[in-house]
């Protein structure tokens, strides 16, 4: 089908589910929360390939927090969550929903079109050969460490999983303090880093063959993690790789993404949510519900973040501590439980699932758990997070949009690999897994695992193995292109 066809059909499809929604739908605010959510994915959709990391930041936003409104809303379908929420505080987050969305778009627009400017002002840039000896060794080292890595990970998950059977769900968050189900201290560290080893590899370009080993451990690894309760880890795994197929067709102008391959993931997609939402039923220790639509059923379970946005309005100084920064609860949190801190006695850590960690953590979804679900958060249970929720409670609509005027301008700077740039190209791949999580998560998760210690080294010793290697093989060369000449008729001294 012509592009320009498809863009057209794309926009008016759009434009009927638009006028569709604000012909049936009574909320008013969420109406137009879901006409500007689908009027902003049809626009990055006509033009996916520019669009792959906003598209996905997107299918999360809607996933984890537009999904259950969405249900309740539309279709009528509601379950007694435990927290009561009123018409006021509901509208409230439809509000804060509708000005995240508009503040994303904004912050994406702005930031593409300033990169489209420099763009066409360096039009070229300069090549990095990625056969260079430094760029093959450090596509070696990184290969090898993400297999390694991505085994002990498999092997952790799979020692998880079976905990977790053992115990239950919510109760494995508590026990896990008290029974060491994991591998020693260094492995457990090298398999939590697995990620970054597959980043720095998938950011010296290497071509589809060699791809296939470490994506799919990392695919099978996420995925045994999945079996454990943790469903968001499969999914955000595959939309990253997707993603990262998008870019790798673009900057390639390869054939990375098929038809074949759409294809699979359309008809896959309907039974992985099924998958999914079956795993929900067997973390929680019940039979699986035949009186109810298992797709409903899951957008109602994973979309229920945007809750904690009506709870801080309707419960701010009651649930939370009016006076916390839970937005930068991730740094504080960081800083007090290094290694630093507690070497010269500053740091305070609590033990998750605690009354002091829930009071004084910093951590809104703590918080929020233990007042609603004091018992249930004792032995295991927990809210999650919600990066709006937290801007809104510590800035109001000041800090919602000022964070996603931010976020998005962050997703626009991550677009094309860059065969120049191998540290560009590591960064956008390992943002994709941070960003991804952020519509579940703190708002400062991304910053503080990005600058998480053991990353950091672990990314050194990647640089330095591989700096070692290229040495040596250059002095190996210099030797031998010296005996070669000594050994020469016209060398004969």
């Amino acid at each position: 089908m012509n592009k320009k066809i498809l863009k057209i059909s794309i926009l008016i499809l759009a434009l009927f589910v638009d006028l569709t929604i604000l012909l049936t739908v009574n909320n008013s605010v969420f109406a137009l929360l879901l006409v500007c959510y689908i009027s902003i994915f049809a626009k990055m959709l006509c033009n996916y390939r520019s669009n792959a990391m906003m598209l996905a930041f997107l299918i999360c936003f809607f996933v984890f927090l537009v999904g259950r409104p969405f249900v309740y809303e539309v279709f009528g379908y509601y379950r007694d969550s435990g927290i009561k929420i009123d018409d006021e505080a509901r509208n409230c987050m439809y509000l804060c929903l509708l000005v995240s969305l508009l503040a994303l778009y904004c912050g994406y627009y702005i930031c593409k079109k300033n990169r489209f400017r420099k763009r066409e002002a360096h039009q070229e840039y300069t090549q990095c050969n990625f056969d260079k000896p430094f760029c093959k060794n450090l596509r070696k080292v990184s290969f090898y460490a993400t297999i390694i890595m991505y085994i002990m990970a498999i092997t952790e998950n799979i020692l998880r999983f079976l905990f977790v059977r053992e115990v239950g769900y919510e109760a494995s968050y508590y026990l896990e303090h008290d029974y060491a189900y994991g591998m020693p201290f260094i492995l457990h560290a090298l398999a939590m880093s697995a990620p970054v080893a597959l980043a720095i590899f998938l950011a010296t370009l290497p071509n589809k063959k060699e791809v296939r080993l470490p994506v799919g451990l990392f695919l099978i690894s996420n995925f045994i993690s999945s079996m454990s309760g943790n469903r968001f880890e499969v999914i955000a795994s595959i939309i990253a790789i997707v993603v990262y197929y998008v870019w790798r067709s673009n900057s390639d102008k390869g054939n990375w993404i098929n038809r074949k391959l759409v294809i699979i993931g359309v008809i896959f997609s309907p039974i992985l949510i099924l998958l999914m939402q079956g795993m929900a039923y067997w973390r929680s220790g019940v039979d699986l519900y035949t009186d109810v639509n298992p797709i409903m059923s899951f957008m109602y379970e994973n979309g229920g973040s945007s809750n904690q946005i009506a709870a801080v309005h309707q419960y701010k100084g009651v649930a939370t501590n009016e006076d916390a920064k839970y937005s930068f609860g991730g740094i504080w949190r960081s800083i007090q439980e290094s290694g630093i801190a507690n070497m010269f006695g500053l740091g305070e850590s609590y033990r998750a699932q605690t009354v002091e960690y829930a009071r004084n953590s910093y951590s809104l979804g703590a918080s929020l758990t233990y007042y609603f679900y004091p018992t249930q958060y004792l032995t295991g249970y927990g809210l999650g997070g919600c990066y709006i929720a937290e801007l809104y409670h510590d800035f109001s609509f000041f800090g919602v949009i000022v964070g996603n005027l931010l976020i998005g301008f962050l997703i626009g700077s991550l677009g094309n690999l860059r065969r120049n740039r191998i540290v560009y190209n590591f960064l956008s791949f390992f943002a994709i897994m941070l960003l991804l999580r952020l519509p579940r998560d703190s708002f400062s998760y991304p910053f503080v695992t990005l600058i998480n210690l053991r990353n950091l080294i672990f990314i050194v010793v990647i640089y330095l193995v591989s700096k070692y290697l290229t040495g040596r093989q250059q002095k190996d060369a210099t030797r031998f292109s010296n005996l070669s000449i000594e050994r020469s008729p016209d060398g004969d001294r």
